[in-house]
This record gives structure tokens, C-alpha cells and sequence, in this order.
């Protein structure tokens, strides 16, 4: 599925959320995607050669959405087998598809569940939580640099200028197998969440994301304000910013979404002609109750005699014969429209680093 060079979304006038995706100002293709379909929000950052990471973000955008919208993923450890399960697909189709052969891509994705924030990660997307005007990365990323810095023989101030930066070391399509990070995130009155592309983190320092996002009410000027800053600092990478706040997706929980493909915001719309054509229906089929509610009351008033039964006639079964049972539905009353993909197997390979394109 192709995307524009550059996207907005978020809903209107009110917005609890806002999102902006951009092709930056060096890269041809926009490999980025997301998601803003509240409760699911989501970033990823395709990679590969040959326009494959736009192949691998959409697999994973599209499939872990579709899991959102027909209720199959509520809780994280849902949420995190669904990121197993797009990873099995990149895999796959890499698999079945030469020329898709070593794609990948990050995956950040939340689910806003109430007071909670219920968030699956890999690869070096980011999520953040801006509390009381500070913010405070809440996922790690997933690279041979963070790996080095953890063990003590990198300093972070040292990452920009390493040759190996963009080394990543656990992405979707990466390998047979995958383990997501979890994260479960107690909200707070006035919590802002950032999820990102690292087209966003790497031009731009934390304290200036801060500042724009303690800076700007609305999430939608918010997102589209720290994409600017990312194109006006060189915009060398594909740049993504989706800004949740959640206390006010709750407030409007009972606002009817529509779907819309990944890559786009969900869009409300409004629902008074639909509700006026129910009316109209509704008081129809109330007076037809009513009319059949008296008729059957005159036929009962009237005797009936029963017939004879005929010789030979076999009497109907009044129930189901005891011990026989009656085909039952699935857990969701009918075949999943959107089958899970098959397990990957047990035993696999480790998994191969992932690099990215040089800025």
C-alpha cells in the first residue's frame, strides 16, 4: 500500500490525539507508517533494499490493526503475539519473494486501555511519556549501540559519530522468532505520549521534543510542529511523530471512528442522518409489533380444535436428543475473518543485524 510523501491525520475540533508522517529531504520513498485508530496507535520504520522496508512496515501496520479492529488484541500479551505474528509474515514473504529478501522493520505499538497504557516494542522507534512538562523515554532501543553503551564501553554522547550506529540487533522480519519488549504504563491526568520514527530522534535533541510538546495543547499542531523541526534540521530520514493524550481519548470514548488504512488517523464522523433513518425504522417495526401482538391476541381468544393425528404419522421431537450436541461457534460466534498466521518454529536461527541506509 503506497502513502504520499507526506500525511496528517487526527480528528476534529477536539482532537486526543494527532499525527504527521513525512518522506524527509533526502530519502526518495517514505518507508514510515502508522497507526492512529484509538485504542491501537502505532509507528513503524520499514527498512531493506528495493522500497522492501515499506513492504515490511505495511505487512506489520496492516495486520496488527485489523487484530485491533475485530477484538482479538486487548491485552499486551495480545498485542505482543500479534507483533509476533506480523514478524512471521515478514518473514515469509522475504522467504517466498527474492527481491524481499532482508526486510524488516521497528514496531512500537500501544494500546490506551482505561487508566493504562499497554505498550509492545522492537527495533529503535521510541515511545515517550511527557508527565507535568518532562519527558522520559519509555521503550529501549534495540541496536548494537544501545548494547555497547549498556555495557559500559560506549559513551552515548558517541553515538552520532560511530560508523556502526545504525546497526540494529531485534526488528520484525529479522529473524524466524521474535520477543517483543512489554510495558505496562499507569496513567496520570494530563499524560502525553509520543510515539516516533527515528527520522525524529536523531536530528532532534530531547530537550527541544520536550519543550514542543509541553509547548503545544493541540496533539495534531504538536506532531506537525516536531516534523518541521526534523526537515528543518536536515530531514535526512523518513520522519514520524503520532502525540496521544490520553485522558481525553477516554473522555471521548463514545465518539464513533470509522476505519481508515494505516498510515491515516482514524476520522470521526457524524452519525445524526443515521440515527434520524433508525428512528423512522424503529417506530415501523414498533406499530408492526403491536398489530401482530393484537392479532395474535384474537386468535388465541378463538377455539381450536386439534386433527386427528393419521395412522403412521411419527410424532415430532419436542428437544434435541439428550447427549447430542449442537454445533458451536467460535469464541467469537464466527470464523475469524483474519486467521493467524502459522507459529514460527521452535528452533531458529539467531537473529541477523538489520542495517540501515547511511544518512
Amino acid at each position: 500500500m503506497s502513502r504520499p510523501a507526506s500525511e496528517s491525520a487526527g480528528p476534529a475540533p477536539s482532537p486526543a490525539f494527532g499525527a504527521r508522517t513525512d518522506v524527509g529531504r533526502v530519502r526518495a520513498t517514505n518507508e514510515d507508517r502508522f497507526v492512529a485508530r484509538p485504542p491501537l496507535f502505532l509507528v513503524a520504520d520499514g527498512m531493506g533494499g528495493q522500497n522492501a522496508g515499506e513492504v515490511a512496515a505495511t505487512i506489520t501496520a496492516d495486520l496488527i490493526e485489523a487484530g485491533a479492529a475485530d477484538g482479538t488484541i486487548r491485552t499486551i500479551a495480545d498485542l505482543a503475539q500479534a507483533l509476533g505474528r506480523a514478524n512471521a509474515a515478514v518473514w515469509q514473504r522475504a522467504a517466498a519473494d527474492r527481491e524481499l529478501r532482508g526486510m524488516g522493520t521497528t514496531c512500537t505499538a500501544m494500546l490506551v486501555a482505561g487508566s493504562r497504557a499497554l505498550v509492545a516494542h522492537v527495533g529503535d522507534s521510541r515511545a515517550y511519556l511527557l508527565r507535568r512538562d518532562e519527558l522520559r523515554q519509555l521503550t529501549v532501543d534495540h541496536t548494537l549501540m544501545q548494547r555497547l553503551v549498556e555495557e559500559g564501553r560506549l559513551r552515548p554522547a558517541d553515538i552520532a559519530t560511530h560508523p556502526q550506529r545504525s546497526v540494529i540487533v531485534r526488528a520484525i522480519g529479522a529473524a524466524a522468532d521474535l520477543s517483543p519488549d512489554r510495558l505496562t504504563v499507569e496513567l496520570e491526568p494530563g499524560d502525553r505520549i509520543l510515539l516516533c520514527s527515528d527520522g525524529l530522534t536523531g536530528p532532534l535533541a530531547v530537550d527541544e521534543i520536550e519543550a514542543t510538546l509541553a509547548g503545544t495543547p493541540n496533539p495534531q499542531a504538536a506532531a506537525e510542529r516536531l516534523v518541521d523541526l526534523a526537515n528543518a534540521a536536515g530531514g535526512a530520514d523518513n520522519v514520524t511523530a503520532l502525540v496521544v493524550d490520553p485522558d481525553r481519548l477516554t473522555a471521548a470514548g463514545a465518539v464513533r471512528h470509522d476505519p481508515a488504512p494505516s498510515g491515516r488517523a482514524a476520522g470521526g464522523r457524524s452519525s445524526g442522518g443515521r440515527s434520524s433513518g433508525r428512528r423512522a425504522v424503529g417506530a415501523l417495526l414498533f406499530a408492526l409489533t403491536l398489530g401482530i401482538a393484537g392479532l395474535a391476541a384474537a386468535v388465541a381468544l378463538a377455539p381450536v380444535t386439534p386433527p386427528a393425528a393419521s395412522p403412521g404419522t411419527p410424532a415430532l421431537p419436542s428437544a434435541t436428543p439428550a447427549g447430542t450436541a449442537s454445533p458451536s461457534p467460535g469464541p467469537s460466534g464466527a470464523p475469524s475473518p483474519n486467521p493467524s498466521l502459522p507459529s514460527p518454529p521452535d528452533l531458529v536461527p539467531a537473529p541477523s543485524p538489520i542495517s540501515r541506509p547511511s544518512a
